[in-house]
């Protein structure tokens, strides 16, 4: 039966009372300053539990300070008054995890939109749309991959080599296999521009003897290799934010349940309310049967 609804009848207070005067009390003059400054404290919260908070990026000391702040609003005056006010506590300290859970949950998906909008922004023309569904590498090269962090590694060592062989005359034979390696057959054509005839009007005119007009081709190959290089940076920035990078809010996040349990996120929801509720009626209840015994 509940503590609640038990009746504090004459003959059970006086009882209590007869009880209480068996209790000598501190006797010296410090023991009584002391405990006239008693108060409930709050209990000590389980270690496990506080270590599984850390593990949810949460403070228990937060948790504390909640708890801190409930004792000197509620002022509990014994055991009973005590665990409702704990209960109280941590009802609300999980409805505080549940609205954080729902905040990182938004957050994440809005920024998981707008990562995907720039990563479709950042798709480079006619060719970039054909290569996405290329996959044979050894016909194709790194470029006819699938968008990855790994390829935007192979395209931006091969095309750094490049660049450092360029920059100082014609490459040798063997560095022309770099082309093949990143663009296959497609000879590394970017936005229309294809990237291997560009550099093979450059070493032509430096063949021919004509070092102004070389010098002028090299420095056009050289800009479109410097773009293609900045436009596997960024995709490689975008890949990895989408795929490897993990903020706070998506931490957060994942204190939802799956996807087909979210619906019942309105329902725990109000749960949780009318666990808050019903302490406070428990307790308000409590003191109100605890007064009337007292003048009884």
């Amino acid at each position: 039966m509940s503590l609640v609804r038990r009746k504090m009848t004459p003959k059970l207070l006086a009882a209590n009372r007869a009880n209480a005067l068996k209790s000598t009390g501190p006797r010296t003059e410090e023991g009584i300053t002391n405990a006239s400054q008693n108060i409930m404290k709050p209990l000590p919260f389980p270690s496990t539990i506080m270590a599984n908070m850390r593990e949810l990026g949460e403070n228990p000391a937060e948790y504390e300070a909640l708890c801190q702040a409930l004792y000197r609003t509620l002022n509990p005056q014994d055991e009973f008054e005590q665990m409702l006010v704990e209960d109280m506590a941590q009802a609300r300290w999980r409805r505080q995890r549940l609205i954080r859970a729902e905040s990182g949950l938004a957050a994440s998906q809005r920024r998981k939109l707008e990562i995907d909008r720039e990563l479709k922004r950042h798709a480079r023309g006619w060719c970039w749309e054909r290569i996405v569904k290329l996959r044979d590498v050894a016909e194709f090269g790194y470029a006819g991959m699938e968008d990855s962090v790994e390829k935007c590694e192979h395209m931006l060592d091969i095309l750094g080599l490049i660049l450092e062989g360029v920059r100082t005359g014609p490459l040798s034979d063997g560095d022309m296999v770099l082309f093949r390696a990143g663009y296959g057959g497609e000879s590394g054509e970017v936005g229309g521009v294809n990237l291997k005839a560009r550099y093979e009007d450059f070493a032509k005119a430096a063949k021919s003897g004509d070092p102004e007009m070389a010098e002028e081709l090299r420095k056009a190959f050289v800009a479109d290799v410097e773009k293609e290089i900045a436009a596997y940076r960024k995709l490689k920035e975008l890949l990895m934010a989408r795929d490897f990078e993990t903020t706070p809010a998506m931490k957060d996040a994942q204190l939802l349940p799956e996807a087909d349990q979210l619906e019942a996120i309105g329902r725990y929801d109000a749960g949780l309310e009318r666990q808050l509720e019903n302490k406070v009626k428990l307790l308000v209840a409590w003191r109100s049967a605890s007064r009337a015994a007292s003048t009884s």
